[in-house]
C-alpha cells in the first residue's frame, strides 16, 4: 500500500497516516500508543486475525490488524514471544521497483525473533524496495526501539524516555522526502506537549485534536487506536472513536 501511494506523485494525496508515541514510565515499564490512520473508505474492511500453527507448521503464533488483500505484518502485529510492532509509512523521493516487500520482511521477522535485538536484526536486512518506520516493543524485556529503513540502509533508536514518530524520517539522515504537512503539524504538536511518561499521557496524545488543520486524532482517518502497557501486558483497542472520550472496543 505504501509503495503504491509513493508512486502517486500528487502531493495532495499526502494527508499523512499513522501516529506513534512510546514512553518509559518512572517505574521502568514500556507504554506504546498507535493511531492507525488511513481512510474511512478502508475502515470497514480492516480486521484482527490470529494464526495458530498446527503440528509441522513452519511459523510461530502471530496475530494483528490486517488490511484487505494483505498479510499480517503491516499494522499492529505481535507474536507469542511478547514482541509487538506498528509501522509508520514513509515516503522517500527515491524508491526502486524491485527488492524485498516490507510486509514480508516484517512478518518473517516475527516468525524468527524471540527478543527485541533478534527482531531488529531481522528487520534491518538490505535489498528492501522502499522504506518505513517500525516501532517495536518487547513485553518480556520491557524494552522499546524505533527502526527506520530505506532500501539497503537503516538506523535504530532505542527508547530511553519517550519517542514520537509520524510519517517522516526522524533520526536517519540524508533521505530526500516528499512534503508531509500533516506530519510536520503533528510532530510540532507532540513537541509542544510535555513528554509522555504514563499510559494516561499516551492516551491523551493519541486523542489530541488541538491542531484544526492536521490534528493527531482525525475522525475521518483514524480507524484504530491501540495502547500497549507492559505493566499489565494488555493491548487496549479503540475502533473509530477517540480514546480519551470513549470506552475501548477490545482489551
Amino acid at each position: 500500500l505504501s509503495k503504491l501511494e509513493n508512486l502517486m506523485r500528487d502531493p495532495l494525496t499526502r494527508v499523512g497516516h499513522c501516529s506513534d508515541f512510546m514512553a518509559i514510565t518512572p517505574e521502568g515499564e514500556v507504554v506504546h500508543g498507535h493511531n492507525e490512520d488511513w481512510s474511512s473508505a478502508v475502515a470497514e474492511y480492516v480486521y484482527f486475525m490470529s494464526y495458530e500453527p498446527t503440528t509441522g507448521a513452519d511459523f510461530r503464533p502471530v496475530a494483528g490488524l490486517v488490511y484487505p488483500g494483505t498479510i499480517l505484518g503491516f499494522a499492529n502485529t505481535w507474536n507469542d514471544k511478547g514482541l509487538y510492532f506498528t509501522e509508520n509509512s514513509l515516503f522517500p523521493k527515491e524508491s526502486r521497483g524491485y527488492g524485498l516487500g516490507m510486509m514480508f520482511v516484517q512478518r518473517r521477522a516475527l516468525d524468527r525473533a524471540g527478543t527485541l535485538d533478534e527482531l531488529r536484526d531481522e528487520v534491518v536486512v538490505g535489498k528492501q524496495a522502499l522504506g518505513y518506520s517500525l516501532n517495536c516493543v518487547s513485553l518480556r524485556e520491557k524494552r522499546a526501539m524505533n527502526i527506520e529503513v530505506h532500501e539497503d540502509a537503516s538506523d535504530v533508536l532505542v527508547v530511553e524516555t519517550n519517542v514520537s514518530h509520524f510519517n517522516r524520517y526522524k533520526h536517519m539522515r540524508g533521505i530526500a522526502e516528499y512534503d508531509r504537512p500533516s506530519t510536520d503539524h503533528r510532530q510540532a504538536r507532540a513537541d509542544a506537549l510535555p513528554a509522555a511518561r504514563t499510559a494516561a499521557d499516551v492516551v491523551a496524545r493519541l486523542s489530541d485534536t488541538h491542531d484544526d488543520t492536521y490534528p493527531i486524532y482525525r475522525a475521518n482517518i483514524t480507524m484504530v487506536s491501540a495502547v500497549l502497557d507492559s505493566s499489565t501486558g494488555e493491548l487496549v483497542v479503540w475502533t473509530n472513536s477517540r480514546p480519551a472520550s470513549s470506552a475501548p472496543t477490545y482489551k
